[in-house]
């Protein structure tokens, strides 16, 4: 039995957030969300699903927690609420 992206749980809804970047790594390589969750060994399409059903608030200290426990990127702290929050918009609304 043949089974769908959707059906592996890598719904295409996620992929403008999964595909945006969350900044550069010590190579100056964009990094994207979707390999930082990777790399923090989380899946990426369970996690921007998770993220989605959040209430803004609970999804946005979910996501700086992630940001700051990435350590790939550096992220100063004075800037990752911009950059959560531009993450967090590219979610869809459920």
């Amino acid at each position: 039995m043949a089974f769908s992206i959707k059906e592996m749980g890598q719904d295409p809804v996620y992929e403008r957030f999964l595909g945006a970047t969350v900044g550069e790594d010590s190579r100056e390589t964009n990094v994207s969300v979707l390999s930082m969750l990777a790399r923090l060994d989380i899946d990426p399409w369970l996690e921007a699903a998770k993220l989605a059903e959040m209430s803004g608030g609970a999804a946005r200290k979910r996501l700086d927690a992630l940001i700051a426990r990435f350590t790939d990127v550096q992220t100063p702290a004075s800037g990752r609420g911009k950059v959560v929050s531009n993450l967090l918009d590219l979610l869809p609304k459920t």
